[in-house]
């Protein structure tokens, strides 16, 4: 995936160190988790 993608952190991590990411990209909804960045989910 493209490192550009603005991602946003999924409110409810809290600021802990495993999140969920989500993003637009394209006209799909990426998400991934923070402790594995290389895997994606599109949507």
């Amino acid at each position: 995936m493209d490192a550009a993608i603005e991602r946003q952190e999924s409110p409810f991590s809290n600021g802990q160190e495993q999140c969920v990411e989500i993003a637009e990209h394209d006209g799909e909804i990426l998400m991934r988790e923070s402790d594995d960045p290389s895997a994606v989910t599109a949507s």
